[in-house]
């Protein structure tokens, strides 16, 4: 019986012997591993770091300049200067989480005056004018030598006269300056306006409320040279 225990322990022991080996392979194959991929990720936090604080520099840049063209365009155009606040945000600790630019537009009622909120108390007119030059700054500073289209909606809808004026001459100047083209949805008593401060000027309507939104629009063109619009007429209605 003690033969036979003894050479039963003495294969126990080889198995056992045999896997410590394994055992200890396995630890330092996966210490090597553990190590490579711990150095992997200090590089990739590094590089998501550098490319985070390039990413902030090209957003602040942008949001700096557009804050310089809306305080240019408002002093221009009557104002008593404007800006943006758009102060970092904390980096997000979960990728799948939005890294989101809290950014709010303010500007001076009066000379000398400290920058209030756009979501202070204020009339609609003087919210539409200021909207109206925050989005032609906004455009301004996005046009780096390409072909942009401003789309707008009810514009001019709480302007008075002279807001109007300077909306659509606005409008025109950014252009012709920078090669911006402007669609917009009007109201009827805008297109006055619009028609004295554009040299050219494309307008679609429908036929009737009456008529269903698929029948073709009605379209009225207006140019300083007249036989532009009638050179058109035909191409355009084919």
């Amino acid at each position: 019986m003690c033969s036979a225990l003894a050479s039963y322990l003495r294969g126990q022991e080889e198995y056992e012997r045999h896997r410590r080996r394994q055992i200890e392979t396995q630890i330092v194959t996966r210490q090597r591993d553990l190590t490579a991929a711990a150095r992997g990720a200090e590089e990739a936090a590094q590089s998501t770091a550098v490319h985070r604080a390039a990413l902030t520099a090209a957003i602040r840049a942008r949001l700096t300049r557009v804050a310089e063209e809306f305080d240019r365009l408002d002093t221009s155009y009557g104002g008593y200067g404007a800006t943006l606040e758009f102060p970092v945000p904390p980096a997000p600790a979960d990728p799948e989480q939005r890294w989101a630019w809290r950014v709010t537009p303010k500007w001076r009622r009066g000379e000398g005056q400290g920058f209030v909120p756009y979501n202070r108390r204020a009339n609609t007119a003087l919210m539409d004018e200021k909207a109206v030059k925050l989005v032609c700054a906004a455009a301004i500073a996005s046009s780096g030598g390409g072909h942009l289209c401003l789309v707008l909606d009810e514009l001019g809808r709480n302007l008075g006269k002279e807001h109007r004026r300077e909306a659509v001459a606005l409008f025109r100047r950014i252009g012709e300056t920078y090669g911006i083209t402007v669609i917009g949805a009007l109201q009827d008593d805008m297109e006055p306006y619009a028609v004295d401060a554009c040299g050219q000027y494309v307008k679609l309507r429908r036929s009737s409320d009456a008529m269903p939104y698929n029948e073709p629009p009605v379209v009225i063109g207006h140019d300083r040279h007249a036989g532009r619009v009638r050179a058109l007429a035909a191409a355009v209605s084919r």
